[in-house]
């Protein structure tokens, strides 16, 4: 039977060919695989193999073909040190991964980015025009979606004093219980006597998890 169809970017499954007895199980009865005919989409190579393990593979088990299966899934674009790029991996980061230490101010408060920007490219292309060296990352709208139309590059002394007018949450360790509510974090400094607001509007932006035994959020 012939089925001449590709499961995604692994081997092409030409043939069934039959099953075959590969072993006793403990119980005395006779181990069986289906083995299948697959072809190798980088040498082309025919390869009688067992149809379950053939399915799973990308190539043949030639160290070429694997090493040039490997470099096909690379990143194109060369630009993996690229400050535009780590800003890149940092917003999805913070977006998507709950490990991220910045992810229960971003993603767990339902900030998310342009689905383009799942592709670096489409980032690269919408807000590489306007970006310098040095600049970060800001959103408009702190309770938008990274987005071309929301976002914008700022140096950091600039995106600090943004940060300063923005009201401050001071919370329980577990972040759940709202303590007291400031209108910056510089008055939330004064109020509580710490000698600088730089602490809290760390954690505020997810940059540490708490400062001084409370988490700070942006409300």
């Amino acid at each position: 039977m012939l089925l001449l169809q590709n499961k995604g970017n692994n081997m092409t499954l030409l043939k069934e060919l039959d099953i075959r007895v590969i072993g006793i199980r403990p119980n005395g009865k006779e181990r069986k695989e289906r083995y299948a005919l697959f072809e190798c989409p980088i040498c082309t190579k025919h390869i009688e193999i067992a149809k379950s393990r053939g399915l799973r593979m990308k190539t043949c088990v030639n160290k070429d073909c694997l090493h040039k299966q490997k470099s096909a899934t690379l990143t194109t674009h060369e630009m993996t040190k690229d400050p535009m790029y780590r800003t890149w991996s940092s917003m999805k980061q913070r977006c998507n991964n709950k490990k991220n230490p910045s992810y229960m101010f971003y993603g767990a408060k339902g900030i998310t980015y342009d689905p383009r920007w799942e592709q670096f490219e489409c980032f690269l292309a919408d807000m590489s025009s306007t970006h310098q060296k040095g600049l970060e990352l800001d959103r408009i709208n702190n309770k938008g979606n990274y987005s071309k139309g929301n976002c914008q590059w700022l140096d950091k002394a600039t995106n600090a004093s943004k940060n300063k007018l923005k009201a401050v949450g001071k919370y329980s360790l577990d972040g759940e219980i709202l303590l007291e509510t400031y209108p910056s974090a510089k008055a939330a400094a004064e109020a509580e006597g710490y000698t600088n607001q730089h602490g809290i509007t760390r954690c505020a932006r997810g940059e540490r998890k708490r400062y001084l035994n409370h988490i700070w959020k942006w409300v």
